[in-house]
């Protein structure tokens, strides 16, 4: 089975828009910023990329595609106010 294609945040931005995403083999900037990735999952919903999330092993973030109203919080993480500007979250461990 092939991998999903290595795309650029802003190739996401343009293949998926106002989605959010749920990415593997991803690379961060110094401030925690999605640079690129694989897309695991895609939906408008973001419970729908929660519940992909609880299937999935391995390091994974989910970064949003398109605008959010402010203010905004993620479930189980309270954002800090440039990241949550960013609307990308790093998933260090798994909140059930």
């Amino acid at each position: 089975m092939a991998k999903n294609p290595l795309l650029t945040k802003a190739q996401m931005k343009v293949r998926y828009p106002n989605r959010w995403l749920l990415v593997t083999d991803y690379k961060l900037d110094r401030s925690t910023c999605l640079r690129s990735g694989r897309v695991v999952a895609s939906s408008r919903d973001r419970g729908e990329i929660h519940r992909v999330l609880k299937k999935q092993a391995g390091k994974l973030c989910i970064h949003f595609t398109g605008s959010l109203p402010l203010p905004f919080s993620f479930p189980s993480w309270t954002p800090e106010p440039t990241q949550a500007l960013q609307a990308h979250h790093p998933l260090s461990q798994r909140h059930h």
